[in-house]
């Protein structure tokens, strides 16, 4: 038996590790996941969209019981089309997340799988520490997988990870769609995935298969504190009976159901946007949206519709609320005369047409009060993404010389549109490069490769539902 399948092989944690031991839920399915389910559930990630021959994928392993068994199972793996790499983000926020990423690292080591240990120092000390974690935690496995070529990033959410999702949605006032919880495969970056095979299985036959290959997880104390809600929901939860949760399980169904069929329409009218030419994603960051044709959908796909536009133009983390998106629509039916509006980090202008056209939208970044956020170049790396918007892949000088990405505005000069495309500036501050729209004006070499991300940005995960 190699060191890859065998259990006896496999390190254990060092003594500065609390070690996590599953207990076994009385009534649940604690069967261990095998290898052919593994198998099945990875592949059907892909409906009518098979992944390339061979794949490549990364896999986020914390050290606990849920990421250590898909981490052993994909070791086990037998098809020859699929390769695995594995990854952990250190946060820096315990003592103890170095020693646990060494850890992950030996069982690599011993399974036969490469692994990297990526680390975040971002925090300043404010806002939601969970969610800002989760956004740098996502960030940086993208970009390694996007480093190493991997099409997909794996995680190990189960079962009740989708249930606490949906009662915390559900809890916030979310209704219908808003409760269908997490997507077994969704959109990270143009060419990567996010996989969670895992969505249908109840985490006591994850832990069973730990237990059955003689492996350890770590504990993270996190999992324990009470103060986080979902920490709450998931200690109440714990209580709910098989029928109580079978109720949730067909709640999320039906809201899955919904959220396909709102997808569905939407894509729909996007298609035909497309087609009839009335949906422009320009090289500069705006988008232009003939209004004759806008007009003719249902008002929630429009909602939908504007909501996405919004996002990419403006460059924002999240979608904008949905009651303002709400206010918007309404403010442009019927209208006729031309008018400004900001929303979401995004500028929307009308002008009306001639004679009986409508008129245009035009969707494009607002520079407020900061302008959008300057990027840091670092030794050794060459990809960045700037604002959410633009894809900027810099060159071996580039690199070397550069200090920081930043929007022109930064620099006090542009105007509305031009102050927010990205310049590339030394250490001292002094310009080296452009967007290609700007290395004219600015007399300054353009980005060797600096790609909008707007039009893959505004249409990520339309089809993921459809598929399913």
């Amino acid at each position: 038996m190699s060191a890859a399948s065998s259990p006896k092989s496999s390190p254990r944690p060092s003594a500065e590790i609390s070690v996590s031991a599953p207990a076994v839920s009385p009534g649940r399915d604690d069967r261990p996941l095998s290898l052919t389910e593994f198998s099945s559930l990875l592949s059907a990630c892909f409906p009518g969209n098979p992944p390339p021959k061979p794949n490549s994928f990364l896999i986020a392993v914390s050290g606990g019981p849920d990421s250590l068994a898909l981490l052993r199972l994909a070791a086990l793996s037998q098809n020859p089309n699929w390769c695995f790499a594995a990854a952990t983000v250190d946060h820096g926020l315990r003592p103890e997340a170095a020693c646990e990423a060494r850890y992950v690292a030996k069982l690599c080591r011993a399974w036969a799988i490469p692994h990297q240990t990526l680390s975040w120092t971002g925090w300043d000390g404010t806002g939601n520490l969970q969610a800002e974690a989760r956004a740098a935690r996502y960030r940086l496995l993208t970009s390694h997988a996007e480093e190493i070529g991997a099409s997909a990033v794996i995680v190990a959410h189960h079962r009740q990870d989708q249930r606490e999702t949906h009662c915390l949605a559900k809890a916030r006032g979310h209704q219908g769609a808003r409760l269908a919880g997490m997507r077994a495969a969704r959109d990270l970056a143009p060419g990567v995935k996010l996989l969670r095979p895992f969505l249908s299985i109840d985490p006591a036959r994850l832990a069973a298969l730990l237990r059955k290959e003689g492996i350890e997880a770590v504990a993270d104390p996190s999992n324990q504190d009470r103060r986080f809600a979902r920490v709450a929901l998931r200690e109440d939860l714990a209580r709910y009976d098989v029928e109580q949760l079978a109720e949730i399980d067909q709640a999320i169904v039906r809201a899955c159901e919904q959220r396909r069929e709102e997808m569905g329409r939407l894509a729909a009218v996007i298609a035909w946007l497309d087609a009839a030419g009335a949906l422009v994603f320009e090289v500069s960051g705006r988008v232009r949206l003939d209004c004759d044709a806008f007009e003719t959908g249902e008002r929630e796909v429009r909602r939908a519709l504007l909501s996405r536009l919004l996002t990419a133009a403006g460059g924002a983390p999240e979608a904008p609320d949905r009651d303002k998106v709400t206010r918007l629509e309404r403010a442009l039916d019927g209208c006729e005369v031309a008018f400004v509006r900001t929303l979401g980090g995004a500028r929307v202008s009308f002008t009306p047409g001639p004679g009986t056209r409508k008129g245009t939208l035009v969707f494009e970044r607002e520079f407020g009060r900061k302008g959008p956020p300057s990027v840091r170049v670092s030794n050794g790396l060459r990809r960045y993404l700037f604002d959410e918007r633009f894809d900027i892949v810099l060159s071996d000088e580039e690199a070397e010389e550069a200090g920081w990405i930043l929007p022109l505005g930064a620099l006090g000069r542009g105007n509305l549109h031009d102050k927010t495309l990205p310049c590339l500036v030394d250490r001292s501050g002094a310009l080296i490069a452009a967007h290609p729209l700007l290395a004219d004006k600015l007399e300054r070499p353009s980005f060797s490769n600096a790609f909008s991300r707007l039009a893959w940005r505004f249409g990520a995960d339309l089809h993921a539902d459809a598929q399913r």
